[in-house]
């Protein structure tokens, strides 16, 4: 996006994040969570429920919960949106045992 002269901010990573992963283009998602880095953003609260939704959709109950604890680590912390995120994502993907799990957290 540099490259082309614009210079994004938190919320348009966001917005474009999503609809990246909406369109299904998953690589480009993770490109762009590179690039996000890269230009010295760090995820967002916004960010990190988007990442939630993904990973809970992609049926990833352990990368999920790695993230809630980077969440922690980094000063976020997870609020019932985000785990409301997770468990719709993952019921949606038929993992209720990890839906079980997170709902005792």
């Amino acid at each position: 996006m540099s490259d082309e002269g614009h210079h994004p901010d938190i919320l348009t990573y966001n917005i474009i994040l999503c609809a990246k992963y909406r369109l299904g283009k998953l690589d480009q998602f993770h490109r762009l969570l590179d690039e996000m880095g890269t230009n010295g953003f760090s995820p967002d609260i916004h960010t990190y429920n988007i990442l939630l939704h993904v990973l809970g959709k992609g049926d990833k109950p352990l990368a999920a919960l790695n993230l809630l604890n980077h969440m922690k680590e980094v000063g976020f912390d997870p609020s019932v949106l985000h785990f409301t995120t997770l468990m719709d994502g993952l019921s949606r993907a038929g993992n209720l045992d990890a839906c079980k799990y997170f709902s005792m957290r």
